[in-house]
């Protein structure tokens, strides 16, 4: 996030946009969603929608939010809500399903501002 910072020029915005990390904490099993993993344990881990090849560093939203604070950035908005139409025929076990969506977000988004180097 520094290295982004530096290529900005004051007042410059970065739009960061992720997977929310309480996502993949969600588990379709018998027919249900359960939470299988802690949100709040953060590390490498094997992510499971690309099927165990691929290892991702979990982090909490506010980890996101505190690094960019960190790295000189003004935090404008956050959004992590979502609309998606309503279907009944989708199947809920999919990774990005819509039933999954109602429970947990599956994105989010950040707008963050360079601070002018006044402040700090």
């Amino acid at each position: 996030m520094s290295n982004i910072n530096n290529y900005l020029k004051p007042g410059g915005v970065f739009i960061f946009s992720w997977e929310h990390p309480i996502h993949d904490r969600l588990a379709y099993e018998n027919s249900s969603f359960t939470f299988k993993k802690s949100y709040n344990i953060e590390g490498p881990e094997y992510n499971e929608a690309w099927h165990n090849n691929v290892v991702i560093h979990h982090r909490k939203l506010s980890t996101y939010i505190n690094t960019l604070i960190e790295a000189n950035f003004i935090i404008e908005q956050v959004i992590d809500d979502v609309v998606l139409p309503t279907t009944n025929t989708e199947d809920p076990s999919k990774w990005y399903s819509t039933q999954r969506a109602t429970i947990v977000p599956a994105t989010f988004i950040i707008k963050a501002t360079k601070r002018n180097s006044s402040h700090r």
